[in-house]
């Protein structure tokens, strides 16, 4: 069941948890929204991902869960590489 919040109000996705996140990885969220999402509480100093689409497009990220994809797929790799040393 999809819940009610506004695709914008980002602190509101995120207090409602992983499973409200996902939904609007999955089919609310553009490329653009997503990254909004993943930058929004970044304070002075913290590190924030490259907000232009066509960077990402590069790369054959064009959508949400494509990116969702990708970050995971890179996570898992530093994992591995950590694991190795």
């Amino acid at each position: 069941m999809k819940t009610a919040i506004a695709s914008t109000d980002f602190a509101a996705i995120k207090a409602a948890g992983r499973d409200v996140v996902q939904q609007h990885i999955d089919g609310v969220w553009s490329l653009e929204q997503y990254l909004g999402f993943l930058n929004h509480d970044n304070g002075p100093g913290d590190f924030g991902l490259v907000s232009d689409p066509e960077h990402w497009a590069k790369m054959g990220v064009t959508t949400a869960p494509k990116l969702a994809d990708h970050l995971d797929g890179a996570c898992a790799r530093n994992v591995e590489k950590s694991e190795r040393y």
